[in-house]
């Protein structure tokens, strides 16, 4: 197995850079929030009407960029005698740029296709199991659980319903409740659409399972992006409780 790293210069053969040298690595990801800084700023009264002046795009700025200027001091005071560090920090902020293009290349076996996953843990009642398996049924994917203060239960996910199960995308938590404890089963299914914005590199459906550990009845809710809008619908849990006839 072998990865590969390739750095290739950005700029034009006749455009040269501004620096002769890169800036020292502890200025880097200073340097680069500064720019998205100068870039997110709230406006002001002089600034013409954008369409991105929404309140949404500055909750970044509020939250990574009143510091800086004091990052900005501590760096100057450090690189004082460092005549290629002060030139980057001289810089107006949104000319930032390393000028490289980083790819890598990545050589070994494909990625694997998993059909059967399994975790398993301890609650204060136990130890518990969750397994999926994606080829329980030719029409239905099993989400087996085993509690230790609860039954075993069996919940059937089916492939019509929820296409392309991702099996890598299982995420289990728990949710204490008075004194059980809640089970909370998350799983995406379909395929990435990839013209709205991703929030932690996906947009697939979901679907978000809550299983109580001593028998109360699940609940199943499945999330959807239409139009670039996430909204939510509960699913009447009888349907997952038996296999597809």
């Amino acid at each position: 197995m072998l990865a590969a790293a390739l750095l290739l210069a950005a700029h034009p053969a006749d455009a040269p850079p501004r620096h002769a040298e890169q800036p020292p690595v502890e200025l880097i990801d200073f340097l680069g929030r500064r720019r998205e800084c100068a870039e997110r700023r709230p406006p002001t009264e002089s600034d013409p009407p954008s369409p991105y002046a929404a309140a949404d795009r500055f909750e970044w700025y509020f939250y990574a960029c009143p510091g800086l200027p004091r990052e900005e001091a501590a760096h100057r005071a450090r690189f004082a005698g460092d005549a290629n560090a002060l030139a980057w920090l001289d810089d107006a902020p949104e000319d930032f740029d390393l000028g490289i293009l980083e790819t890598t290349a990545y050589h070994g076996p494909p990625g694997a296709e998993v059909r059967r996953i399994e975790y398993s843990g301890r609650t204060r009642a136990g130890p518990w199991r969750v397994a999926l398996d994606l080829d329980a049924h030719p029409r239905a994917a099993a989400l087996a659980l085993a509690f230790p203060a609860g039954p075993n239960r069996t919940i059937w996910l089916e492939h019509g319903l929820f296409p392309w199960l991702d099996a890598t995308s299982l995420r289990v938590a728990f949710d204490p409740e008075g004194r059980d404890e809640r089970l909370i089963l998350d799983l995406r299914y379909g395929l990435f659409r990839g013209w709205c914005g991703r929030i932690d590199g996906e947009d697939r459906p979901e679907i978000s399972i809550l299983v109580p550990e001593r028998g109360a009845e699940i609940s199943v809710a499945r999330g959807e992006r239409t139009n670039c809008r996430y909204s939510d619908e509960d699913v009447p849990p009888e349907r997952f409780l038996h296999p597809p006839r």
